[in-house]
């Protein structure tokens, strides 16, 4: 899988052209910008609108080369609309200065603790350098030393936005303008990691001294029942609920234990149901096995499952039945 360029690439790719349209009054069909990470972005212009040289509007797609569809901002309009101030008339400037704002479809932050402050367009800091940076190189190269305004759209951010986590973060109104290194990386750990980093300092700017993960909805619903939380405030990450399914055989006995003591059918349903999967499909024994060498595994496994017989009788005949099916399917290697 291929690389794409990130939404702060597009606009500044966007504001760039729109820049040379305006000041030249020629139309420009196609663009290079550098991205931060040293990587040249030669993107196609369109909706190219010019407006009696007082403003010029146009646009990039967001498109990733290959398998792209888990993007949602793929195929989406992200567009620049410069103009020239009126600022200039009334003083005398005597270099470029730029102003940056989100127009429809741009969210606006309403909770601190983010890249930008409440107030702002959710247009991050790296992308707004990043605009800046190619729009100074056309006013320079074209001698020019006025005041530019630029708003950034996108006509489809606000329904997008319903798909990511800007309302959970106090972004209302549309997506974000993103991007550290100006490249999208395919399924990047890093993404998931920065996504994570971005909540929690947000959590942190408003108040909160912890943090609770869940695996999941069944950690949710547990978490809500058990201790009463307010589910509205935490975070859920698919990539991380989805990594149950890569854990080793003695942690799902771990897990299942813990639904015993807390008496949680529901939970115990659903990690049951995983770890049953995983043995059905587990034709090379890699998912039962535990390697002899790996001997804290093999002895916290055997005493789990003593654990659980001793244990057994305190509970509904469901749980009984349950782990009685948990020892017959459980093959482990020199147990």
């Amino acid at each position: 899988m291929r690389k794409g360029f990130t939404t702060g690439s597009c606009a500044a790719a966007a504001s760039k052209a729109a820049c040379y349209m305006l000041l030249t009054g020629a139309k420009k069909e196609k663009i290079s910008i550098e991205t931060p990470a040293g990587i040249m972005f030669d993107a196609d212009i369109v909706d190219i609108e010019l407006e009696d040289g007082t403003n010029v509007t146009c646009s990039v797609v967001t498109i990733f080369d290959v398998n792209h569809k888990e993007y949602i901002t793929t195929g989406s309009h992200v567009i620049a609309r410069v103009s020239i101030s009126d600022f200039e008339k009334v003083e005398s400037i005597d270099k470029p200065q730029i102003s940056i704002e989100g127009g429809f479809g741009v969210g606006r932050v309403t909770k601190p603790g983010l890249d930008q402050p409440v107030g702002n367009a959710a247009i991050n800091h790296v992308p707004r350098e990043m605009i800046e940076k190619e729009v100074l190189e056309v006013c320079q190269l074209l001698d020019f030393s006025g005041t530019l305004n630029i708003v950034i759209s996108v006509p489809e951010g606000e329904e997008l936005s319903n798909k990511t986590f800007n309302l959970r973060l106090g972004i209302v109104g549309g997506i974000s303008i993103l991007g550290t290194t100006g490249i999208v990386e395919p399924m990047s750990t890093k993404a998931l990691i920065d996504t994570i980093k971005v909540e929690l300092h947000q959590k942190t700017a408003l108040g909160y001294k912890y943090a609770i993960v869940s695996p999941g909805n069944y950690g949710l619903k547990f978490m809500a029942d058990t201790f009463d939380y307010d589910l509205d405030k935490m975070g859920l990450t698919e990539t991380i609920r989805n990594r149950i399914y890569d854990l080793p055989i003695h942690l799902f006995l771990r897990i299942l234990t813990y639904c015993i003591l807390y008496n949680d059918d529901e939970m115990f349903d659903g990690v049951y149901k995983i770890m049953k999967y995983k043995i059905a499909i587990d034709k090379d024994d890699q998912f039962k096995q535990i390697a002899s060498t790996d001997r804290h595994s093999m002895q916290e496994v055997k005493s789990l499952i003593a654990f659980m017989k001793n244990v057994s009788n305190r509970f509904d005949k469901k749980h009984v039945f349950e782990l009685d099916k948990i020892e017959k399917m459980v093959k482990i290697k020199n147990y």
